[in-house]
């Protein structure tokens, strides 16, 4: 009788083992699925890492780099925004690229001069800058220029260390085909007589396509 019920246990206890082996596939199988499910699901990034500026340099200069940075004495060298704790943000020189889009600096720490536009001192026209809003991981020197408030003070510092004093006028948040038409007039100074500087990055939505954002900040400023 006891040889029986113990062949009998050993049978549950063989059962047990396999029933509960199979319950945990079971259960490793729901979570693999339902993991693959939710990567499905999950919204892309604004900013896939594959597609957002994939050029651009992350690398944050140091501070020898800034201060060794030269250009001619009447050129743009730095700008600085205290208000949105911008401090020497080198000005890298840049004209129009074979697509007809404006050109942009490498690193995203930089700004970029538009060499068609207006010199800083000059006392007419319009400065014309842009910069990074981003890269692919890190926030770009432009990424809160959305948030600047009129009044604002921007600082341009030329090759020769005289800096000169702007003043916020307007900002707009601009769709890219209204960019295209506005950029003419970030060329001239929101006020006429006085020299002016404009700013642009970009902003919005990420447009995987199109490889970049939907929207553009522009701000206009006028000389102290």
């Amino acid at each position: 009788m006891g040889l029986k019920v113990n062949r009998r246990l050993r049978r549950v206890l063989k059962c047990t083992g396999v029933a509960v082996l199979a319950l945990f596939l079971i259960c490793i199988a729901i979570v693999v699925y339902n993991e693959h499910q939710m990567a499905n699901n999950r919204p892309p990034r604004k900013e896939p890492v594959s597609k957002a500026n994939p050029d651009v340099d992350e690398t944050i200069p140091t501070e020898k780099q800034v201060a060794e940075y030269t250009v001619a004495p009447n050129k743009p060298r730095y700008l600085s925004i205290p208000s949105l704790g911008v401090k020497n943000a080198i000005v890298r020189e840049v004209g129009i690229l074979k697509d007809g889009r404006l050109g942009t600096p490498v690193n995203i720490f930089d700004t970029a001069w538009y060499n068609a536009s207006a010199l800083p001192g000059s006392g007419s026209g319009a400065v014309l800058i842009d910069g990074h809003n981003g890269g692919p991981t890190l926030d770009g020197v432009f990424k809160r220029l959305g948030s600047l408030k009129e009044g604002a003070i921007l600082t341009i510092e030329r090759g020769d260390g005289q800096k000169f004093n702007y003043l916020v006028a307007e900002k707009q948040i601009l769709s890219v085909a209204e960019t295209d038409s506005y950029m003419s007039t970030l060329l001239q100074s929101v006020e006429p007589g006085k020299e002016g500087l404009s700013l642009i990055t970009c902003t919005g939505t990420w447009n995987n396509a199109n490889g970049t954002y939907d929207k553009r900040v522009t701000i206009r400023a006028v000389r102290e």
